[in-house]
């Protein structure tokens, strides 16, 4: 949510056939030479031209934006090209238009404007325009001119140069009358070629030039943070106007980002009584306040359900609380304020916080929207504040998840306002134990085996047994532990309830592995290892951004393999021990009196991202993993 999202989305489609004539043809060793450049790529966006104007609106008082872009897409491939285009309640697209020459415009593709849908419930304050485009061959080219309007300039947040198609060719203009002040903070733009010039009119007016030239697309990673971190772009920061001797502040400081927040914030109508019969209900027999809290806080995670929206703008203004409570859904501003009232409505001290995920790069010392993705809600209890995130199903009251640890955050506080960070958990907190006792049968590893969650996992794993419709829980759990291999067969397995928030949640189980020990001539050759968690995960060479890996790594193995009567060890593979300030991996061997070998594997990463600067570094110690993983335990039969 919050996010300037005036750049184009892109959604590739191929149809079948087609008769009608397409644009005009690009040169052919142009188009191959974009086609040996990108393979991946469907269509390059050959030149880029937006101007954004700063204007008055007389009526409002208020300055508005008028975006005015033409793009020209070059087809690398036959097929079909889409192009969405977001709007909501503080901006409209005045005029879309699909240009190329003979281009024949049919039902078949026809513009369509509409609410914003995910799983059915359409968002009121996120719309989107869809320009479906259609390349009869290669080398054929169409434009898109736009013209949008943003009403509240405060809206008016980020400008990204990259796109999911590459660019070859982009400038931006921004037209800025002597009566607007307005700051650029550049992100990024390190390793790219884009180059900026200021020009000052003969009117007063300054003009800010950006052109970029051969942007690769935005990578389609799964494992990428937050596009902020990667990709230049632009934050846009609308201080203040000045109209007939008179300035007018709009976000020049946190303290008038605080201001606008509590402005907005204070048009919700929430009616406590409506919620008095059913907190009473959570709180009947429950003396202890924090109990009480618990109460609270978890009934609104399973009852409430998140509607995210991350990348959108949406309107600041919470929904009335009632209204949350009765519709049983939200997105996070609604569910932080209905936790509010509710926690009022049974006497506490609970305050409205913005804050910024660790999706987003931006903190509180830019005074702009776009810093705070998310709400959520402090409370006040015994001299502490708690951070209470409803949106984080299955989190343990006072444990923060990954995405917001360590964020800065904007508490209310009537007139003034409290910065804080929310605390970071120490890698150990998302501890993920696997231990087994094995003897060898035959060509298999039989014993038990003990799975321990915490953290991260922990909740992910809750939210994954409760909210799945497809499997009963017995049936997903064992999924975890097999990994639906067929060489693996479970019993006895039992686990922790999965609607116990607190502690760990546990996994216990017989289980037999087949074809893990192999037997030839006088050795035994046993795979000890069957997770063999991070096995070639490495970070690929040329990507842009950094390696997401969402939480803190801590991931340890502990396996017991008791030696056959008449064997002895031949061989065990060589210990690891990698330490690097971002991330260690240690793997040992070792045997004991009682004929047993142990192996202790312990992954752990300091910070949930591996930057590129430790990339090298990762990759070998992924590598020299590898071959640990690849390396077999050798028992060979004593001699007579």
């Amino acid at each position: 949510m919050f996010k300037h999202t005036s750049r184009l989305f892109l959604f590739i489609a191929f149809f079948a056939s087609f008769q009608e004539s397409g644009a005009q043809t690009a040169d052919k060793a142009q188009v191959q030479q974009y086609q040996k450049q990108y393979p991946k790529a469907k269509a390059v966006i050959l030149k880029s031209e937006i101007i954004y104007r700063v204007k008055f609106n007389k009526k409002k008082k208020l300055p508005y934006v008028i975006e005015d872009s033409k793009e020209t897409y070059l087809a690398l491939k036959r097929g079909g090209l889409s192009r969405y285009v977001f709007y909501d309640e503080h901006s409209e697209i005045k005029k879309g238009k699909r240009v190329g020459k003979d281009a024949v415009i049919t039902k078949r593709t026809k513009v369509v404007c509409g609410n914003y849908n995910a799983d059915g419930i359409f968002y009121s304050d996120a719309q989107v325009c869809q320009y479906p485009f259609r390349f009869i061959k290669e080398g054929d080219t169409q434009s898109l001119n736009l013209m949008k309007y943003y009403h509240d300039p405060r809206y008016f947040t980020q400008v990204f140069f990259t796109d999911q198609l590459p660019v070859i060719e982009k400038k931006i203009v921004f037209e800025v009358p002597q009566w607007m002040t307005v700051d650029f903070k550049a992100y990024n733009f390190k390793g790219f070629d884009i180059q900026q010039k200021k020009i000052t009119q003969s009117n007063g007016s300054t003009h800010y030039i950006f052109t970029a030239k051969r942007l690769s697309p935005i990578e389609t990673y799964d494992d990428v943070p937050g596009q902020t971190y990667t990709y230049p772009h632009l934050l846009i920061l609308f201080k203040d106007f000045k109209k007939n001797n008179q300035t007018t502040t709009l976000l020049g400081s946190v303290d008038d980002l605080y201001l606008w927040y509590r402005a907005v914030a204070d048009k919700v109508e929430n009616h406590p009584e409506k919620l008095k019969s059913i907190v009473n209900d959570l709180l009947k027999g429950v003396d202890n306040p924090e109990q009480k809290v618990k109460a609270i806080f978890y009934w609104v995670q399973d009852n409430i359900r998140y509607i995210a929206f991350e990348d959108g703008i949406a309107a600041f203004k919470p929904e009335d609380a009632q209204k949350v409570y009765a519709k049983k859904y939200g997105d996070c501003k609604g569910m932080a304020n209905l936790m509010k009232s509710m926690l009022k409505v049974a006497g506490f001290d609970a305050r409205l916080t913005w804050i910024g995920t660790n999706h987003l790069v931006y903190d509180y010392s830019t005074p702009s929207i776009a810093v705070a993705n998310h709400m959520i809600c402090t409370l006040l209890l015994n001299g502490k504040k708690y951070y209470l995130d409803a949106t984080e199903k299955y989190i343990p009251f006072g444990k923060y998840a990954e995405r917001i640890q360590g964020r800065p955050i904007l508490i209310e506080n009537g007139e003034k306002y409290w910065l804080e960070k929310i605390p970071v958990a120490q890698k150990e907190a998302n501890q993920v134990l696997k231990t087994h006792f094995f003897e060898i049968q035959g060509e298999s590893l039989v014993g038990q085996g003990k799975h321990t969650y915490r953290g991260e996992q922990q909740k992910e794993i809750l939210y994954y047994l409760n909210f799945s419709s497809q499997k009963k829980t017995s049936e997903l759990v064992q999924l975890l532990v097999d990994n639906n291999n067929k060489n693996c067969h479970l019993d006895s397995l039992r686990f922790s309830n999965p609607n116990q928030r607190g502690g760990s949640f546990t996994i216990d189980y017989q289980i037999k592995l087949d074809n893990k020990a192999a037997s030839f001539d006088n050795d035994i050759y046993v795979d000890l290892d069957f997770y063999k968690e991070f096995k070639g995960f490495k970070a690929e060479k040329d990507r842009l951004s950094n390696l997401n890996l969402r939480e803190k790594v801590y991931r340890q193995s502990k396996v017991v393999l008791q030696i056959p009567a008449g064997y002895q060890v031949k061989h065990l593979p060589k210990n690891l021990n990698i330490t690097n300030p971002s991330f260690s991996i240690q793997v040992s061997f070792t045997t004991t009196k009682n004929s047993q070998i142990i192996y202790n594997k312990t992954i752990a990463t300091t910070n949930p991202v591996i930057q590129k600067a430790d990339f090298v570094a990762w990759n070998e110690a992924i590598d020299a993993l590898g071959k640990m993983y690849n390396d077999q335990v050798i028992l060979t039969k004593l001699k007579k």
